[in-house]
């Protein structure tokens, strides 16, 4: 076991949980390569992960836990990656400004593996709804361009991965998760 169950709950106290995906999806022209979204918001959170979480938390608080629980992620790791992921997009409408999640990645294959609190539960500062529709894309109802578009930027990847992640132009509808003070869309 990865965690155990009474640090799941300390760790995840009313926290819902948003899962990172390591790798592109397989329907991505760029499927099976890693995204490194786990570093990209450990980045943009000022969070050594082997520093400031791994060893003091997971280890020091779960004398059970090994690092060999958790290799295939530590040696996937790359301390190198200088991009920042402040905000997720996920389908629905179920996220609010002030709610919590607990970070996580799955240890193998998604939905068959353990998964992985990779840092401290974090907090929801903005909320931004956001749609593909009309073969356009809206943040908070307003059309926004491509080539310039943040958000992608924003969400760890270039615009022409985030237009084939959510298979533009097939309809989306869903929100920006961010929990970052920083950005702006110039549409609240």
């Amino acid at each position: 076991m990865l965690l155990s169950a009474a640090v799941l709950r300390k760790s995840n106290n009313m926290s819902k949980v948003i899962t990172f995906s390591r790798v592109f999806p397989a329907y991505h022209p760029r499927a099976g390569q890693r995204t490194y979204f786990v570093e990209k918001f450990l980045k943009a959170n000022n969070i050594n992960w082997f520093k400031d979480y791994y060893f003091p938390m997971l280890c020091q608080n779960n004398p059970k836990l090994k690092a060999s629980d958790c290799s295939d992620f530590i040696q996937s790791f790359n301390d190198g990656i200088r991009e920042k992921k402040v905000h997720t997009i996920r389908n629905g409408n179920r996220w609010k400004v002030g709610d919590k999640f607990s970070p996580r990645v799955w240890s193998g294959n998604p939905y068959q593996s353990k998964q992985i609190v990779f840092a401290p539960d974090t907090e929801i500062k903005q909320i931004f709804d956001f749609e593909i529709a009309n073969n356009e894309i809206y943040i908070n109802g307003q059309s926004s361009s491509f080539e310039n578009l943040d958000v992608a930027i924003n969400d760890g990847l270039d615009y022409k991965d985030l237009l084939a992640w959510f298979k533009f132009p097939k309809p989306f509808k869903g929100q920006i998760i961010c929990w970052s003070d920083a950005v702006s869309y110039g549409c609240r």
